[in-house]
């Protein structure tokens, strides 16, 4: 189930236009140009980005009350290294998340202070990046970062899950 209503698709949407009689002629591009194509790469990013985090969220707190549903006591948690091994993951996970946005939201901090102290240095950055592959006006950091980031909120819930069903059917 979508957290979202669906985004129009430009050819839909000028395929209907065609057949409205809005248009005689029916553009075989999806975009109308390069920039309204990166938006749109832009947004479903930040779309699936968030649901990621979301999702890795909802999951490690499923795995945490799975585990003491299925298990019922401290003591037949512990005494299972699988269920230890699914909350250790789930742990890992969660902790993981918050030392994260802890160094991304200084990393970011640091980048708008910068654009505050020098906006001509800035300016120029920006001006460079135009006509170049850049990262700006991120830097190596926050990206490789942010990617790490987003392979962890994957596959540690999944590993955690994992973990939980091998203690959950092996007797």
């Amino acid at each position: 189930m979508s957290d979202r209503p669906p985004t129009p698709s430009p050819v839909r949407e000028a395929e209907k236009a065609e057949s409205d009689g809005e248009n005689s002629t029916v553009t075989d591009r999806a975009y109308k140009n390069p920039a309204e194509g990166q938006r749109t790469i832009r947004e479903e990013y930040l779309y699936w980005t968030g649901t990621l985090t979301r999702r890795s969220f909802e999951l490690s707190v499923a795995l945490l009350g799975a585990n003491w549903a299925i298990f019922g006591t401290v003591d037949r948690v512990l005494s299972n290294p699988w269920s230890k091994a699914s909350i250790l993951l789930v742990g890992v996970n969660l902790g993981l998340n918050l030392v994260v946005a802890l160094a991304m939201s200084e990393m970011h901090y640091h980048r708008w202070e910068e654009a505050e102290q020098e906006p001509e240095k800035w300016r120029r950055a920006w001006q460079e990046a135009a006509h170049t592959k850049s990262r700006w006006p991120f830097t190596k950091s926050i990206e490789c970062l942010g990617r790490m980031l987003s392979w962890c909120k994957a596959v540690l819930p999944i590993a955690s899950f994992a973990s939980f069903l091998v203690g959950v059917l092996r007797p």
